[in-house]
């Protein structure tokens, strides 16, 4: 399973929500529509335990940055990625578990 926050694996941390998190995003990217939960690998994990949301944010802009459509913009990358992040916060996680 890949983290939904930079699309690399493996995940360690499990993050529920009590109802599904939904994510609209630009126009070239899918709708993200998570009923599980928030899974994130180790590197995110550790971010997301210090509080770091920069610091995730940057990682996961970077990651995603090799695998994004062709034209898409750096700028553009990281306003997606910042949506889908907000979204996670927004969504209010009931704790962390270690992912399955």
């Amino acid at each position: 399973m890949e983290c939904d926050f930079c699309n690399e694996g493996p995940t360690e941390a499990l993050y529920p929500v009590e109802g599904p998190a939904v994510v609209q995003a630009t126009p070239t990217a899918t709708l993200v529509m998570l009923t599980h939960g928030w899974v994130a690998c180790m590197v995110c994990r550790d971010l997301i335990a210090a509080g770091d949301r920069e610091g995730l944010l940057r990682r996961a802009v970077e990651e995603m940055a090799t695998k994004a459509p062709a034209g898409m913009t750096f700028e553009e990358i990281a306003q997606l990625v910042r949506q889908i992040q907000d979204s996670f916060y927004a969504s209010k996680p009931l704790g962390v578990r270690r992912a399955a």
